[in-house]
């Protein structure tokens, strides 16, 4: 016994790992209708507990008008449908569209039970945009690399033959006029090139534990001039010591940063910035929020697009270096808009799990619905 108990442990240990890694959620539920098994990506999205879900039959865990309670209305013969049922989940920050499929389990060609698997469309569509994003990115930065090297070389030469003109020219007259418009057109020419390079080079990362907490409270400061000028109001929910993350603190300010600026030069005529730091599971998430005039939905796709603008003195680099920065972490960025009331992106990034460990040794045994809110003191 004390032989078949340890396997049982190892096989449900190595079981709980690979479902741990599953980004839909799985409920197992036997022939009654009772649930016996559920993944921790299920009790995170339907924002239960384990101890909530295991050994309770369906009728009991789901109110009459979930989803799951119109297809286990017979708990023995629940509905199946090939390509699921697409409903509206009820979730603490909002309601999310949700793809919910159940799956027959037999053995020995009886029905035993069923599995259903809940699968988040909003972030599988969100990931889809990030990818065609990045791939986007990618193929911008193959052509501009190869483009800015040939054209560079150029440049130089024009500049020295441009020196040489003028030295051989007289010193006043519509030709000192006309070289020194070349001069300024080569300048901004050497500028953007040197921009795609910056760009499309290798990051190399400076890696550390970086407090978002603190490095969010140094962005605000060194946003502060931006803030006043624009005559903005500030509201933050910041309260250190924060997640920790590792990355390179450098990047990480200047991603947030771009953000932050860019919330404010979306209120020419004053508003308020808001900007929060939350912890969500395994993540950390900064989100930062005007009051200003919104993104147009024709330019939603295109706002982490390199050199896109749509103001005259953008030059459309902020956001594309963000995306990448963000990326490179191993994070995300999204955002939220509405036309006339404001914008809202989230960051997240993951927590460093080894920090957090060696900080705080009981956060390992921490829920994944556990969140919790650094807000300002008083």
């Amino acid at each position: 016994m004390h032989d078949v108990r340890e396997v049982f442990s190892a096989l449900r240990h190595n079981m709980d790992q690979v479902m741990s890694q599953l980004e839909d959620g799985l409920l197992l539920i036997n022939s009654t209708g009772r649930i016996v098994l559920a993944s921790p990506s299920a009790c995170q999205f339907l924002e239960m507990h384990s101890e909530d879900l295991m050994g309770h039959l369906v009728s009991e865990v789901f109110r009459d008008s979930h989803p799951m309670r119109k297809i286990f209305h017979d708990e023995r013969n629940p509905v199946l449908e090939p390509e699921g049922v697409e409903a509206i989940m009820a979730k603490a920050h909002g309601p999310v569209r949700t793809r919910i499929r159940v799956q027959p389990v037999s053995e020995g060609g009886i029905r035993t039970g069923s599995l259903a698997i809940f699968t988040d469309l909003e972030s599988r569509e969100q990931i889809g945009s990030e990818l065609q994003a990045s791939e986007h990115l990618a193929s911008i930065g193959r052509v501009t690399a190869g483009v800015a090297h040939e054209v560079k070389n150029p440049l130089n030469s024009m500049r020295v033959w441009l020196e040489v003109l003028k030295d051989n020219m007289p010193a006043e007259g519509e030709s000192q006029k006309a070289t020194r418009m070349l001069d300024n057109e080569i300048e901004r020419l050497d500028r953007v090139v040197k921009t795609f390079l910056d760009f499309t080079k290798p990051v190399e990362l400076q890696m550390e534990d970086v407090d978002l907490a603190a490095l969010t409270s140094d962005v605000i400061e060194a946003a502060r001039p931006d803030i006043r000028r624009l005559g903005a109001g500030v509201v933050l929910g910041i309260h250190p010591p924060g997640p920790v993350v590792r990355g390179d603190r450098q990047l990480l300010r200047q991603a947030i940063l771009n953000v932050v600026l860019n919330a404010c030069q979306a209120m020419p005529a004053g508003g308020t910035l808001t900007v929060e730091l939350l912890r969500d599971a395994d993540f950390a998430k900064i989100i930062v929020s005007d009051t200003g005039m919104g993104i147009a939905p024709q330019h939603r796709k295109r706002i982490f697009q390199l050199y896109f603008t749509t103001r005259p003195d953008g030059n459309g680099v902020g956001l594309a270096n963000t995306l990448h920065f963000v990326q490179i972490h191993g994070g995300s960025i999204d955002f939220e808009s509405e036309p006339g009331r404001g914008t809202r992106f989230t960051i997240r990034l993951p927590i460093a799990r080894t920090v957090e460990r060696r900080k705080h040794p009981a956060a390992a045994m921490a829920t994944a619905r556990s969140i919790d809110v650094f807000r300002p003191q008083g």
